[in-house]
């Protein structure tokens, strides 16, 4: 995660978890299916009825990320009701 800018891995997945419990943030890793490998974050932050979009690819692994777009905003439309604008931020939140 120190590649993505996360210093504290472990605090950042428990803001993670406490943010899907309180619908305040959800966040999705995109990893390597045969090793796991984080390779990427995504995530929707709700705001009202809307919700901004927004993830970082590691160095050669935005094609992963671009790939995730489409997934997670279905989710966020259909799951939580959130309207999210196609374009999304490059940062993880």
């Amino acid at each position: 995660m120190s590649l993505l800018g996360v210093d504290s891995p472990a605090d950042y997945v428990a803001s993670a978890n406490d943010d899907w419990d309180n619908e305040t943030r959800f966040v999705w890793a995109i990893c390597i299916p045969t090793t796991g490998e984080l390779i990427a974050l995504i995530g929707v932050t709700p705001d009202g009825s809307s919700g901004e979009m927004w993830g970082l690819a590691r160095e050669g692994y935005d094609e992963a990320l671009d790939a995730a777009i489409g997934p997670v905003s279905r989710f966020a439309e259909g799951a939580l009701g959130l309207t999210v604008p196609e374009h999304f931020t490059r940062t993880i939140r």
